[in-house]
């Protein structure tokens, strides 16, 4: 099979006309209005990581790009959103929902004004006046 292709080979690079690098160099396309508005909006917009994509040839990651993914700013951000969501601390129960969940964390916030370790135990406060309705009111 060698031996037949090697030929097929040399006339083709001989003249140069026949090889893909010479079709290529030669190929020209013709401008057409409406692709120079599509990468003149994308640039206007922001969305240089969208435009690099779309001219890479890249459809299938072009046409799955968010809002925020559109621009390599926006990609950065949620990126580091998706790493400070994952990088929380694992709990020892519940992981999947500590993952899924859209609660980031909650604590208890001390009141540093009302300190609660000076409070005797079964003491009810007793009221500054007396709220009951008069007899003589009614």
């Amino acid at each position: 099979m060698q031996s037949y292709l090697a030929p097929l080979q040399e006339a083709l690079s001989a003249s140069g006309e026949g090889t893909l690098e010479f079709a290529l160099r030669e190929y020209t396309a013709p401008a057409l209005p409406e692709v120079d508005a599509l990468i003149r909006t994308f640039r206007e917009k922001g969305s240089d990581r969208a435009l690099d994509l779309l001219l890479r040839g890249r459809f299938q990651s072009f046409f799955g790009l968010t809002a925020d993914e559109s621009s390599y700013g926006g990609n950065a951000q949620a990126a580091m959103r998706e790493v400070a969501r994952q990088d929380l601390s694992l709990r020892k129960g519940n992981r999947t929902e500590a993952v899924q969940s859209r609660e980031i964390s909650s604590t208890t916030s001390p009141d540093y004004e009302f300190g609660q370790d000076d409070i005797e135990e079964g003491v009810s406060p007793e009221a500054p006046g007396d709220f009951s309705t008069p007899d003589d009111l009614s």
